[in-house]
């Protein structure tokens, strides 16, 4: 075989095809990623939070002055 004038071959035959789709993978996930980001934004508060919140303020665990100051707390 003559290495002179064909030594690049294999990098750009096969290599740069696999730079290509590792490029095309990266950018694609970085576009969901930042949808993902802006349609589903994750607020300071659990639902979880108020929901417990919520469910001792039905029991009458707290008044509405304690659930009012926690949920400002929890807000923040």
């Amino acid at each position: 075989m003559m290495w002179g004038y064909y030594t690049g071959w294999p990098f750009w035959g096969g290599g740069m095809f696999m730079i290509m789709i590792i490029f095309w993978v990266v950018f694609i996930g970085l576009i969901l990623a930042g949808l993902n980001y802006l349609f589903n934004p994750k607020t300071g508060v659990s639902q979880a939070a108020l929901d417990v919140l919520k469910a001792r303020y039905a029991k009458g665990e707290i008044n509405q002055e304690e659930f009012k100051k926690i949920k400002k707390d929890l807000s923040e």
